[in-house]
């Protein structure tokens, strides 16, 4: 057994939410544990589990020590940390309930709320809802870094966006035209009159991210009945857009650029 439980107050002070204080509960019950055990005793999906215990390591709250060929986790001296820590620097985001805030501003923000995506694991899912707005402001941007984690992650796109996105892929050049295509993405369009809004919305997990390109503005929520709310609300959209396949429309552009 660990020599420490957190008390209530000390929950309060590390400003864990209850899924993050279930993991914290579990790493109490053994001196060390994997991942995986990680996931069953606390009953938080693994991706979710990995994701969680690098925030704890960076915020000093665990440790990550090397046992054979694998990794195992560890309660770090909580007492110490307590004792030499600004408590007010211990927690880094606002819990109300279940309910974790983030707001980033600024291209370099705004591309680490984009990582969190890469919480996800092979064939797991993010669904997709892109303003028109949004995807003319991300042409100017340098996502090819972020693509090609997400492409090798093989992390699967559910996307709703506007007509209007076959013409920006147009104006698209070189390696962010190139980087777009190969993706593990399935497409519905819908009429731009729906589309003419400038939020690019991303849900996964039990999470909600919603990033404002143009004023470089993100917010990003993590709490299962919102995210589940507003992924219902993607499949109805996505209900009523026309599916195409964009792997195939980019293949033809960079094919017509080719041959001009």
């Amino acid at each position: 057994m660990q020599s420490m439980e957190l008390t209530e107050k000390q929950i309060t002070i590390l400003g864990l939410s209850t899924r993050e204080e279930r993991i914290m509960r579990a790493l109490e019950k053994a001196p060390r544990l994997t991942t995986s055990s990680v996931a069953r005793s606390s009953r938080v999906p693994r991706t979710t589990v990995q994701y969680i215990l690098g925030q704890f390591r960076t915020r000093g709250i665990v440790r990550r020590i090397h046992v054979g060929g694998h990794q195992e986790w560890k309660i770090a001296d909580l007492q110490k940390l307590f004792r030499h820590t600004d408590k007010s620097r211990l927690s880094t985001s606002k819990h109300s309930a279940d309910i974790e805030i983030t707001t980033y501003k600024g291209r370099h923000q705004i591309m680490q709320a984009y990582e969190k995506t890469l919480e996800l694991g092979r064939a797991e899912r993010a669904y997709v809802i892109q303003g028109n707005g949004a995807a003319r402001a991300s042409i100017n941007w340098e996502f090819v870094e972020f693509i090609r984690k997400f492409k090798k992650a093989h992390i699967i796109v559910e996307a709703v966006g506007g007509e209007e996105v076959l013409e920006l892929l147009r104006v698209l050049e070189g390696k962010k035209l190139r980087a777009r295509h190969g993706r593990m993405i399935i497409a519905h369009l819908l009429p731009d009159t729906h589309m003419d809004f400038d939020i690019d919305a991303v849900f996964f997990h039990d999470a909600a991210l919603f990033v404002n390109i143009k004023e470089k503005e993100a917010v990003f929520i993590r709490n299962e009945p919102i995210a589940n709310m507003f992924r219902n609300i993607f499949f109805l959209l996505q209900s009523q857009g026309k599916k195409i396949d964009l792997n195939a429309y980019i293949q033809s552009i960079i094919a017509d650029k080719s041959a001009n």
